[in-house]
């Protein structure tokens, strides 16, 4: 079993996209990815901006040769949306390079249980495409090899969360394992955690509390820690939402984890990125124009000059060798 992370807060843009290479399978997960639209009052710098058109093209190569797409939810960070919004590299052609195959199968989020307003308006186009596409919520699929089980519903963070419901993943073949949790925050609940002590997965891949928003209570960041301390791995991936803390390694370390929880981008590069948790450092560093900022198409000619400079950049970074192994 392989595991390539394409998108995630290590590799400089939001995201938790990875592709598992099983005996028989190439699964994507959530692939999409998204920059935050201000932080520190600052929209995303220019080296952010290449993070994200980098994973994106991560992404068209992964889907050309994957057999299985899974959709834990539809946050435009984990799905790709139809509609061009800044940062995102991503309209209607993109979102149909992505999923719109007739020989890739589709496990998703069900799209009428257990999914809030919003996201329930844009799973309907995914749903209503000629796709191979089935409810993944709380079911079993074998493909070959490869077996795929899904948890129930879980609350995008903590109990009674306002942002709707996810799945988490466990993915395991005839000689190895991986679990993605998806946005569970933690895990902030308890479900969460007592899908990954049952499948005990050799490889897990956590997106961790959400310690940098201002909205999250200091009692539920205790809690998920409690639960991360409950785990009897000897090490796994810390990312997503914990990475937009700048102070993710000084947490690590207070909480005695600096041995246990690494980066997902510690599967492919030495050093993580987290560059929206420096988005502040990297504008005084190298002031930007707003005609970064303001990018939004693939496709416009105006915008030829101002992708130019994106594709070089992305070139730069240390990631970009992942292009031709996929």
């Amino acid at each position: 079993m392989e595991i390539f992370p394409l998108a995630a807060e290590s590799l400089g843009s939001r995201g938790m996209c990875v592709v598992v290479k099983t005996q028989d399978q190439q699964i994507l997960i959530d692939p999409s990815v998204s920059l935050g639209p201000l932080r520190y009052g600052l929209k995303p710098h220019l080296k952010e901006i290449a993070a994200a058109y980098l994973s994106r093209q991560l992404i068209l190569e992964a889907v050309k040769r994957s057999t299985i797409i899974i959709q834990t939810h539809y946050h435009g960070d984990h799905y790709t949306l139809g509609i061009e919004r800044p940062y995102e590299f991503t309209d209607h052609k993109i979102q149909e390079q992505v999923y719109n195959h007739p020989n890739i199968i589709i496990l998703a989020k069900d799209h009428k249980k257990k999914i809030n307003y919003n996201q329930k308006k844009r799973a309907h186009w995914l749903w209503e495409k000629n796709v191979k596409i089935y409810s993944a919520d709380a079911n079993k699929f074998l493909y070959g090899k490869t077996q795929i089980t899904f948890s129930p519903p879980l609350p995008h963070g903590a109990t009674g969360s306002q942002s709707g419901w996810v799945i988490s993943v466990f993915i395991e073949d005839l000689e190895s394992s991986v679990l993605l949790t998806s946005d569970v925050h933690g895990p902030s609940n308890d479900a969460a955690l007592e899908f990954i002590l049952e499948n005990n997965p050799k490889h897990l891949i956590l997106d961790g509390p959400s310690t940098y928003h201002p909205k999250q209570m200091q009692e539920e960041t205790e809690a998920a820690f409690r639960r991360l301390h409950q785990l009897p791995h000897e090490h796994y991936y810390l990312d997503h939402h914990f990475l937009r803390d700048r102070n993710w390694p000084g947490i690590l370390e207070e909480q005695n984890l600096t041995k246990k929880a690494f980066p997902l981008s510690s599967l492919v590069i030495n050093t993580p990125l987290c560059l929206e948790s420096r988005r502040d450092e990297l504008h005084a560093m190298e002031p930007m124009k707003g005609q970064y900022q303001d990018f939004y198409s693939l496709f416009e000619e105006k915008n030829e000059a101002i992708l130019s400079i994106i594709k070089d950049r992305a070139s730069t970074l240390p990631f970009a060798f992942l292009k031709q192994g996929l």
